[in-house]
């Protein structure tokens, strides 16, 4: 049980949710958004985290489910990680967001709340970051897309007020070859270990990474590296060179043992991608 009281809202559009967010700061007040609400309730219950009012995004009709055009295929943020692996519309979206808790979890956990949140896996993102995904952020002065890349750098960059509204992926990623390996410590449903995902395209091998360092990336430097060199000893006795920072220890695994599952899970695949043609 939340044992502070709080203000409740749920606006049916993007400019209501920003318009009252904007009133609720203009009174002193800490306003928080939310739509699957996991962490969110979980931290507040624990009294790890206080707001003064909760914003309900999941009325915003532009925010659920997905659909498809000329130019790729449309993620709403509050669209579930059961959803999303259901919709079966990029299958490895599905096969990575499938290992994130249970299916009971799954249920409420959003995309936009999995990528968007405190703890440090989020591995939802890594797909999109992979498929180099466009993110559609909302806020007082209206709607902007931007490319996820860009956008997150340790964490997604949202000023005060702004929230995700959805991902865009292009359809030419639909033919990509892909694969993943993930470790934990003792259940399946556990926070990982280690989360190392890969796509093959014609630009060539692509790597994101969850659970190794303190937030999940994307290293353009380590890629590079990797499709310039064919030796895969080499390419695992340099790797620490192009990883943006320290590799976490924390009271699930010692520094060393994520070094471990990391360059014994890297090569694997690329062992794998070296027999694919």
């Amino acid at each position: 049980m939340i044992s502070f009281d709080f203000e409740y809202y749920r606006p049916d559009d993007i400019k209501e949710a920003a318009e009252v967010y904007a009133q609720l700061q203009k009174d002193g007040k800490n306003p928080l958004y939310f739509s699957g609400g996991t962490e969110v309730i979980t931290m507040a219950r624990k009294g790890t985290l206080k707001f003064d009012a909760l914003i309900d995004l999941k009325n915003i009709k532009e925010m659920n489910g997905y659909r498809e055009d000329e130019d790729g295929i449309y993620f709403g943020a509050n669209m579930t990680l059961n959803e999303a692996a259901e919709a079966k519309v990029f299958p490895f979206i599905g096969e990575v967001v499938r290992t994130i808790g249970d299916h009971t979890i799954r249920n409420r956990i959003t995309l936009g709340g999995n990528i968007c949140g405190r703890l440090p896996y989020r591995e939802a993102l890594l797909p999109f970051l992979l498929y180099d995904a466009q993110v559609y952020i909302a806020g007082i002065n209206g709607k902007k897309a931007l490319p996820l890349n860009e956008a997150f750098n340790k964490r997604l960059s949202l000023s005060a007020g702004e929230f995700v509204v959805g991902f865009k992926v292009a359809g030419k990623f639909k033919n990509s070859k892909y694969q993943s390996i993930r470790k934990v410590r003792t259940s399946e449903i556990d926070y990982p270990l280690l989360h190392i995902a890969s796509i093959k395209d014609e630009e060539g091998i692509k790597i994101a990474v969850s659970g190794l360092c303190a937030f999940p990336f994307r290293s353009y430097e380590l890629e590079k590296y990797v499709n310039g060199t064919p030796n895969t000893v080499e390419i695992i006795n340099n790797v620490y060179r192009f990883i943006p920072a320290s590799v976490k220890e924390d009271n699930l695994a010692t520094a060393e043992y994520r070094k471990a599952l990391f360059e014994m899970s890297l090569e694997k695949i690329l062992e794998k991608w070296g027999e694919v043609k």
